[in-house]
């Protein structure tokens, strides 16, 4: 995906990985990361998702999503996730399990200084 098209989302992704990671280089971040969501069946619109379908999604693929994921973090990142937390950090096993809101709703500032914190 060509830099000038990336999401305010994906924008944020990157410079939390490269918090996380201690690196700036952005190609060097996007390939030590991965992303995936608690919901995979996907809908146009958060409130067609039910909670019955999220916690289907969660039991049928995040064990399997996080078990493929080598990586040392995970990072938790919006309240719909969070629900999940202590489900992921047992999955997690010695993996770090960092939390934050989702990206939008909060000053970049206080996002970044909430990661930095858990670290």
């Amino acid at each position: 995906m060509p830099k000038n098209k990336y999401s305010r989302y994906w924008k944020a992704v990157i410079e939390w990985a490269g918090l996380i990671l201690n690196k700036e280089n952005e190609d060097m971040i996007l390939s030590k990361i991965a992303l995936t969501e608690i919901v995979h069946c996907k809908s146009h619109s958060d409130k067609e998702i039910s909670r019955i379908c999220k916690a289907h999604c969660v039991e049928k693929w995040l064990e399997k999503v996080l078990s493929l994921f080598g990586g040392k973090y995970i990072v938790i990142v919006g309240g719909k996730a969070k629900v999940y937390e202590k489900l992921i950090k047992a999955i997690a096993k010695d993996r770090k399990v960092i939390t934050s809101n989702y990206p939008l709703f909060q000053r970049k500032e206080v996002l970044r200084d909430n990661i930095l914190k858990q670290l």
